[in-house]
């Protein structure tokens, strides 16, 4: 089952299985949306809420697994989850926010008592960056610090853009320090990427939890390339914090989300690329450099989702418990995505 079929990511991956000849269950909570684009894939739907717990029950009652493509994650994930725990469900995502990445994390006993696997961040948050952290790591075993920089196109769907409202509004700017997360606020600095020079912010990328529990690595900043416009806009949603922890106000920010935003158009999405570059280093000093293109992160997203449900339908043994894309598919599966190549592979510095 896919949920949050009729998303813009979610649409991307329904689209993408049925060119790979795969045919998953459509679902959400628009039985409209739902019927309209399960008639043009000829797929059956699904709708049901997620206020409903026998719903949902009842939608996943035939289901070996379900693939959660619905944003933003904090308000959909967990009762899909408390199900798939149930009834003993494998559960496949696309999260990647730092919150949820350490309370799926802490609930890894669970998953491991019941048997299923929760397989985290397969999306473009966050297979890539964790499958680079991984091959660096296998040069520099020991490596306690990373600094990972991502240079790309930023528009985002309106599901994202919920979710950095959220984001902002109720969670602090988080960092690794000594493996702990702590609370600090953003930087922004300009740096040489690609011989030009480029304006980055930190920002609270799912690598912050997930590098951690899956590379162990200690200390861990994540930046991104940000336009002046981008750089507007944060300052604007932070000026507005306070207000917008309150639900009434959410509510309406989000409705003006789903009526002015639509996303990167198909030319953008399909023809730019990304690039990824990481840094790590440990306590003597030594340091591993190297760098991937992959396509935007709206098309990894699908082609890296597809990926990983090939995975789940072929592979004899499913691994249990919660497993980051590196760990699940291994670090080179990253390099088996159409797109993706090296830039500079993993060189000691």
């Amino acid at each position: 089952m896919l949920y949050g079929a009729t998303g813009y990511s979610g649409n991307l991956i329904a689209r993408y299985a049925v060119k790979e000849n795969l045919q998953p269950i459509l679902a959400g909570r628009s039985k409209d949306k739902l019927k309209s684009l399960a008639k043009e894939l000829d797929l059956p739907y699904r709708a049901f809420s997620l206020e409903d717990q026998k719903s949902i029950s009842e939608a996943l009652s035939d289901c070996e697994f379900v693939f959660n493509a619905a944003g933003p994650f904090t308000e959909t994930f967990e009762a899909l989850l408390n199900v798939c725990l149930e009834q003993k469900i494998h559960n496949l995502s696309l999260v990647g926010e730092i919150p949820m990445l350490e309370k799926l994390y802490q609930k890894n006993p669970d998953f491991q008592s019941r048997q299923i696997l929760c397989a985290i961040g397969l999306g473009y948050d966050v297979h890539p960056t964790d499958c680079l952290v991984h091959l660096c790591k296998d040069l520099l075993p020991d490596a306690s610090s990373m600094i990972l920089t991502m240079d790309g196109p930023n528009s985002m769907s309106p599901g994202s853009y919920k979710e950095l409202i959220q984001q902002v509004g109720e969670e602090p700017f988080w960092v690794r320090r000594n493996g702990k997360l702590i609370a600090s606020r953003p930087k922004t600095m300009f740096k040489s990427i690609q011989n030009r020079s480029r304006l980055i912010s930190s920002i609270a990328w799912g690598d912050i939890a997930s590098a951690y529990h899956s590379a162990g690595i200690q200390n861990i900043d994540v930046y991104s390339t940000i336009s002046i416009l981008d750089w507007i806009s944060l300052k604007l949603l932070r000026a507005f914090r306070t207000i917008l922890k309150f639900q009434m106000v959410k509510n309406i920010t989000y409705s003006l989300v789903d009526h002015w935003v639509t996303g990167p158009g198909e030319i953008e999405r399909e023809e730019s690329v990304v690039y990824l570059h990481v840094r790590l280093k440990n306590h003597a000093g030594k340091e591993v450099i190297a760098a991937i293109e992959i396509p935007t992160s709206y098309k990894i997203t699908y082609l890296s989702s597809i990926y990983a449900i090939k995975q789940m339908l072929t592979r004899k043994k499913i691994p249990i418990g919660y497993q980051t894309p590196a760990q699940w598919l291994g670090p080179s599966s990253i390099l088996e995505i159409p797109g993706v190549r090296w830039v500079q592979s993993p060189t000691f510095l």
